[in-house]
């Protein structure tokens, strides 16, 4: 239970059974932070860069959005999430998770569970709330985390963005086989 504690209640799966705190920095960890104080600009401009490259050869698939950046602001690109409408892509998030991986590609459904729908929260406060949350219950299910990186090919961006466009473009039989191996 300490070592789950110290990890936001998580012991593994990413579904917390109670609530706690993120206490796991090290001196390690804190040395390694005030060193990679030197690289930040040139990677966070990386990560933007990155970013442009995706939204670029993403935007004209259908079903497929972006977050919105505000004018003025930039953002580090920690993850670079996409929202997969299933009815206008094709794909549901999954399915399109699934193709991908068979493809040789790591994409993270992060954000799922919300955190009111997760263990830690649901029974004490998230089914109170639920209803309340439309947004986020719409959201959790569609949104992807593509492959982020700072010193990511470019060339491996076009091959994931290819992939995807391979995807929409072969919906109904990825969704077939997605469907057939979720059955076994």
């Amino acid at each position: 239970m300490l070592r789950a504690g110290r990890d936001y209640g998580n012991d593994g799966d990413y579904n917390p059974y109670f609530s706690w705190l993120n206490a796991r920095m090290s001196e390690f960890h804190a040395a390694l932070a005030i060193e990679s104080f030197n690289m930040l600009e040139s990677n966070v401009s990386r990560r933007n860069a990155i970013a442009e490259k995706y939204v670029k050869g993403l935007s004209t698939l259908e079903g497929i959005s972006f977050q919105a950046i505000k004018a003025g602001n930039r953002c580090t690109y920690k993850d670079f999430t996409i929202l997969v409408d299933e009815e206008k892509f094709g794909l549901s998030r999954d399915s399109l998770a699934w193709y991908l991986s068979g493809e040789g590609v790591d994409t993270r459904t992060y954000y799922d569970p919300p955190v009111h729908r997760t263990i830690a929260y649901w029974e004490r406060w998230g089914r109170s709330c639920d209803e309340y949350l439309p947004e986020t219950n719409r959201l959790f299910e569609g949104v992807l985390s593509l492959p982020m990186w700072s010193h990511m090919e470019l060339g491996l961006i076009d091959s994931i963005v290819e992939m995807i466009h391979a995807a929409h473009e072969t919906a109904e039989e990825i969704a077939s086989g997605y469907l057939k191996e979720s059955l076994s």
